[in-house]
């Protein structure tokens, strides 16, 4: 019987998925293009492939995460293909929004002045700002088009 060469309380690592982590790069590509079209007028209506390539932003934002959280999950399996799943729910939880929230904060920390100045534009009410900011904060905003 083969043995791995971790020690003892050390981890093992599996191989890579590097097939899954190109779909990640397309699928974050995608949301990039997805909001870059959004900011040009003139690529409001793209035509051919581009207009397939950019109108997907909202579905690749899903996949990127569920097939982050696939990936997550596949590192914390056992040592080979046949052992179950060894993370608890909460580890997994905890680890997830320890990889996800560094970026998101980073991203909203650049975004402040936009939002600033959209929110000091606006003629939504003092509360609806207030609400829509905090669950953008704890991140329970809707990931629906704007109304």
């Amino acid at each position: 019987m083969e043995r791995d060469a971790a020690g003892p309380g050390q981890s093992t690592s599996r191989p890579p998925l590097p097939i899954l982590t190109t779909l990640r790069f397309f699928a974050a590509a995608e949301v990039v293009a997805f909001h870059v079209a959004q900011t040009k007028p003139a690529w409001s209506s793209p035509v051919g492939i581009l207009s397939g390539l950019m109108s997907g932003g909202y579905s690749a934002v899903v996949f990127f995460f569920v097939l982050s959280g696939f990936i997550l999950a596949y590192v914390h399996t056992g040592e080979n293909g046949r052992a179950g799943c060894n993370v608890s729910a909460t580890r997994f939880w905890r680890l997830r929004f320890a990889r996800i929230a560094p970026a998101y904060y980073l991203g909203l920390l650049l975004a402040l002045p936009i939002v600033t100045q959209v929110v000091a534009q606006s003629h939504w009410s003092d509360w609806k700002i207030a609400v829509g900011l905090a669950s953008v904060v704890v991140f329970l905003q809707a990931g629906g088009r704007p109304m």
